[in-house]
């Protein structure tokens, strides 16, 4: 795909999240993203951890309802296979992004298990929707785990995705428009 139509394919399935709620959260998919990168935003990251954070569930938003799962490990009920859509994402956006990008979008769930692994009190603020899914997800991580997570150079970025996704869940939260997102992660894109 051409640049204009990586774009066009991002904005549409963005927009397509404006109809569908956030998991358990009070917020739609489409609110969500545009609030996560508002937070990496003001937080002074750089730009492509804020295309991170807006893209960071773009596996939500490529998958039919049905088809999605929180759990990292491919699940297969009544003969559909799911995939953690982390994971699904990162495969949509491989072409077009940086390893950093798709890192943090791919390991964004792994990193709420890191956080709640060596951070007990992380667990305290996560909403019952985070936790709900935790167990999902894995629960805390083992000390194989802990290690191979760590060894990427990209861990201290999916850490704050994670943390913009913990706060990215507020009813009527203003934020920056899609068009200024678009803007931003089109001088992130890279030619496939």
């Amino acid at each position: 795909m051409e640049p204009g139509e990586v774009l066009d394919y991002i904005r549409d399935r963005i927009e397509g999240g404006r109809g569908r709620q956030y998991g358990e959260e009070p917020v739609s998919e489409y609110e969500h993203a545009l609030q996560c990168a508002t937070l990496a935003e003001q937080d002074g990251a750089d730009e492509e951890l804020v295309v991170a954070a807006l893209l960071h569930d773009f596996g939500r938003l490529v998958v039919k309802d049905d088809e999605l799962s929180d759990s990292v490990e491919s699940d297969v009920d009544d003969g559909v296979k799911r995939k953690d859509h982390g994971e699904v994402g990162a495969r949509a956006l491989k072409p077009y992004f940086s390893d950093q990008v798709l890192f943090c979008v791919g390991q964004h769930a792994e990193s709420k298990r890191y956080l709640c692994t060596t951070e007990p009190e992380y667990h305290d603020g996560l909403s019952a929707g985070s936790i709900t899914t935790l167990e999902k997800q894995g629960g805390l991580m083992s000390a194989e785990e802990l290690e191979a997570f760590e060894s990427s150079p990209f861990v201290s970025d999916a850490v704050r995705v994670r943390r913009w996704d913990d706060g990215g869940k507020i009813p009527g939260m203003q934020t920056k428009s899609l068009d200024h997102f678009l803007e931003v992660t089109g001088r992130q894109l890279q030619t496939a």
